[in-house]
């Protein structure tokens, strides 16, 4: 993930593997604006494959050729917390202004 830079389009991803740990961390990144794709495009800039997945898995090989980085969901869970850091260290977060909420009590 360390070519994605923060001004680009949203980070494309593939998954290799059907672990917990990947689909918790797919939703995850999904709710963060990543893009999951299906199979390797010129967009993806990283693969996340499941420890179980053999290294001569023709997705984790393609990746490899193409210079693209494959994770494991542990490292990749540390690399996006620090692209989200730097994303969200770049301005504060927008304040909302909140209205006092008015219950009534029913006279009863």
């Amino acid at each position: 993930m360390g070519r994605h830079a923060v001004t680009e389009d949203p980070l494309h991803v593939v998954y290799v593997g059907s672990s917990a740990d990947l689909g918790a961390l797919r939703r995850l990144m999904e709710a963060h604006g990543a893009v999951t794709r299906s199979r390797l495009t010129p967009a993806v800039a990283v693969v996340v494959a499941d420890p179980l997945i053999p290294a001569d898995h023709p997705t984790v090989r393609a990746a490899g050729t193409l210079g693209i980085p494959v994770l494991e969901p542990a490292q990749a869970i540390v690399q996006f917390a620090g692209w989200r850091s730097r994303v969200d260290s770049i301005g504060p977060a927008p304040v909302t202004a909140r209205r006092p909420r008015l219950f009534r009590r029913s006279a009863g």
